[in-house]
């Protein structure tokens, strides 16, 4: 088998992003052709070539008995001669690999940020000789590379400046806040279920739990999953993917601890069905990052202190939650854009009382029953212009005590989180007005409706989102009432905050369920039948709520029960339908559905439960072989 290594066009662990630009510097012609490294699969490549002005992206799976193919492909000893091959035959392919297209004289293919591929060989050769494999020598090497990746990356983590090994949390963040919270500063310790990142962003600390399957492969709380902690951290250094900013500067051990060496040829610890546990060895002499690698060298930004925030599982998951959390900080996610809209911009003001003459009113977005609502921008103290979204209350609501909107306001002021539409505060001119964050893309189910081509995944990650803010309400004591798609607004394609808290509740001390007074102009399509028979609402009618929501995301926006009036709903749904499938939901995405729509209200899940299994449903989607081909590869 034949070493890449020696490939002019072999160019290592780039991503596909890197690969696109290579190409389209070299012409895009018919034929032309690079091999690289998987950046999600240790020991996979993938092969970029063009045809017809295009790039196009074939997935090289290693196969069990070391061998390589591609998709449903003849099976190769290696790459290069999967490469050799399709030189002269097409068999399956758009073009022959007839151009290929050749790194720069000089510069070697990328491998791991803070390793090469030297590293990588002497890694290998150590490895065997820790196995009892005489003559180690460069060609075993070659070999057995493949066999070797996965265990010379979990190994390799041990050389990282980023890797702190067995530290507390508090000591984490003390040795980040030392150089100063820098913006994508990071480091990763280990725990003993896992391994979990702490991440500065905007002068505060987030921690992200890297869990280990019982295959050692390390996720974040929905996300990918990888082989080692090397491909983890080169992932994150290319995209967000769910973290608040990328990952840019490695807080340095050697700053805290003194110099010490690891033997990376190591055995590494096999899974049984313990929590895998990997013991952190010594640290060699201190190594800087290649040019190449996202981590170069930046000025330390000194001093300064911060709060130190954490993103919680759910109840009270808020960048400014209380630090008394029995587990570690995670997040779902694919890329988020969370600037503005996901912390609270107005933790700082005190009165909640606004200037009139600090708001600046401008175009409607829409009227109801109460007013209308209009995009405004409200200028603070220190003269950041934040984007707002205004109620205008119609001069009976703001006589009416017993007002909705002012209800609104009162339960609004309460509640702090990402997934919730927080109230700023209110400004009294001729008319009362209730300033709220501005979520630019409207109301969940319109923006569904123009926006068909939007991806499943990301239907699902917002949902997840709104069960993480419904599980803070929960938590809370707040039945929402009104939990429905036109109630979730849309911040961006991957970011949504629920609202409309006009009948919401909060259940009295030791009691689980609130009991309406009386019937008004009730949704009827999304209530449970405990609140329609006996006016009985808790958070398990939320739950059913939740449900038909879910339902109305999975299918773009379309109305439940359509053409149905209340009376036949409620029979249909005592004779056990329920709403059927959505087309292109998995099986396990409608099981959680339909666990929402259990008849006996002590059947259905919590809040807490909902997100942990639809968090669990994405990350069993982000391991499929279509997933990584989409996202990924």
């Amino acid at each position: 088998m034949a070493d890449p290594l020696f490939q002019h066009w072999f160019h290592g662990r780039i991503n596909r992003t890197e690969a696109e630009e290579i190409l389209a510097r070299h012409g895009k012609k018919d034929g032309l052709f690079l091999l690289r490294e998987s950046t999600a699969s240790a020991g996979s490549y993938a092969l970029s070539m063009c045809h017809n002005n295009k790039i196009i992206h074939y997935h090289i799976q290693r196969h069990s008995d070391g061998t390589v193919a591609i998709e449903d492909g003849k099976k190769f000893l290696g790459p290069v001669e999967l490469i050799h091959h399709h030189h002269t035959c097409l068999d399956g392919l758009l073009s022959k690999l007839t151009d290929p297209c050749n790194r720069l004289p000089g510069v070697p293919p990328k491998t791991y940020s803070g390793a090469n591929q030297e590293h990588i060989k002497d890694a290998a050769i150590a490895a065997m000789a820790s196995m009892g494999i005489q003559d180690g020598d460069e060609t075993t090497a070659t070999l057995m590379r493949a066999k070797l990746e996965c265990a010379i990356g979990s190994v390799l983590h041990k050389n990282q400046l980023w890797f702190h090994g067995v530290i507390s949390r508090d000591e984490a963040e003390r040795r980040l806040s030392v150089l100063g919270y820098q913006n994508g500063m990071f480091l990763i310790r280990e725990r003993d279920s896992g391994y979990v990142l702490g991440l500065c962003h905007e002068g505060s600390v987030v921690h992200y739990l890297f869990d280990v399957d019982q295959q050692g492969r390390l996720s974040i709380k929905s996300g990918p999953k990888f082989d080692n902690l090397m491909l983890a951290v080169d992932h994150y250094a290319q995209r967000e993917d769910g973290l608040l900013c990328k990952l840019k500067e490695p807080c340095n051990v050697e700053l805290f601890e003194g110099r010490r060496r690891i033997s990376v040829g190591a055995r590494p610890p096999s899974v049984s069905d313990q929590e895998p546990r990997i013991v952190t060895g010594n640290r060699p002499p201190s190594r800087s990052f290649t040019e190449t690698s996202p981590f170069a060298s930046n000025p330390f930004l000194q001093g300064g202190t911060a709060n130190v925030p954490d993103l919680l599982h759910g109840a009270a998951a808020t960048a400014g939650a209380s630090r008394g959390a029995a587990f570690d900080a995670i997040y779902d996610s694919v890329k988020m854009k969370k600037s503005s809209f996901y912390f609270n911009q107005f933790k700082d003001m005190q009165a909640r009382k606004l200037r009139r003459e600090n708001l600046k009113l401008e175009r409607e977005l829409g009227h109801g029953n109460f007013g209308s609502v209009l995009k405004g921008e409200y200028t603070k103290s220190n003269g950041e212009q934040i984007p707002v979204a205004v109620k205008k209350l119609k001069s009976e609501e703001m006589n009416n005590p017993h007002s909705e909107i002012m209800h609104e306001a009162e339960v609004m002021m309460k509640l702090d989180h990402p997934n919730i539409v927080r109230i700023i505060g209110i400004c009294k001119d001729t008319t009362v007005m209730l300033v709220m964050e501005l979520a630019p893309e409207g109301p969940l189910h319109k923006y569904l409706k123009k926006h068909k081509s939007l991806p499943m995944f990301k239907i699902f990650v917002i949902m997840l989102q709104v069960a993480e803010g419904m599980q803070y309400l929960e938590n809370m004591q707040f039945v929402h009432r009104d939990l429905a798609a036109r109630n979730i607004l849309v911040v961006n394609e991957d970011f949504v905050k629920i609202s409309d808290f006009g009948m919401s509740r909060a259940m009295g001390a030791g009691s689980d369920y609130y009991k309406a007074g009386k019937p008004g102009k009730w949704p009827l399509k999304w209530y449970a039948p405990e609140c329609i028979y006996y006016r009985k609402f808790s958070s398990k009618s939320d739950v059913w709520s939740y449900g038909v929501t879910l339902w109305e995301a999975t299918s773009y926006g379309k109305k439940p029960y359509e053409g149905l009036n209340g009376q036949v709903i409620l029979e249909k749904i005592e004779a056990g339908y329920r709403l059927q499938c959505p087309e292109n939901v998995p099986p396990n995405v409608y099981e959680v559905m339909r666990s929402c729509w259990e008849y006996r209200e002590e059947k259905r899940p919590t809040f807490q439960f909902l997100a942990q299994q639809l968090a669990d449903a994405l990350m069993e989607l982000k391991s499929t072989e279509e997933y990584q081909k989409q996202y990924l590869v």
